[in-house]
């Protein structure tokens, strides 16, 4: 299961996210500062690579979930999704964020959420890609939780949003 929570506050925003508690995963290895073209970022990652965090010093901050509740595969090979904050995490603005996005391979990436915290907007942004049908969704400047769960899904996002 993954979380992803966001609260702002006077002084900014937090945001925390756990990665999923599966047992065969690998050990992730410790956040990095990473120089890309434009920007500083902060990230831990895969051994192979890939992430679900980033935090750059525009003060954009991206997190990656699965979404469970597709029960579908790509039909054109696989790609990891911790590719996808990988390819975005140097981006300042939300718009460009949004034309990023639609350039990934996402008819080879299993169905995920991506969620963007813009500071300099204030903006919170969720991407939803099904398969079939990249969408978007703005939310409010407001405490935020986000969920996943390869056991049941809809039963830990009801329980995790009631407690």
């Amino acid at each position: 299961m993954c979380t992803v929570s966001f609260l702002p506050s006077p002084q900014g925003f937090y945001l925390a996210m756990n990665r999923d508690e599966k047992r065969d995963r690998f050990s992730a290895l410790p956040p990095e500062i990473v120089e890309f073209e434009n920007h500083r970022v902060l990230f831990p990652r895969e051994p192979t690579g890939g992430t679900w965090i980033s935090a750059n010093d525009a003060g954009v901050c991206l997190a990656l979930i699965n979404w469970h509740r597709i029960k579908r595969e790509p039909n054109n090979g696989v790609r990891s999704r911790g590719e996808v904050i990988r390819k975005l995490a140097g981006i300042s603005t939300s718009d460009e964020i949004s034309t990023a996005v639609k350039k990934l391979p996402l008819r080879k990436l299993r169905p995920f959420r991506l969620v963007a915290i813009v500071s300099a907007e204030n903006r919170v942004i969720e991407w939803r890609w099904n398969l079939n049908r990249l969408s978007v969704r703005k939310h409010s400047w407001e405490s935020r939780h986000w969920f996943s769960s390869s056991f049941d899904e809809a039963t830990a996002e009801a329980e995790r949003t009631r407690a």
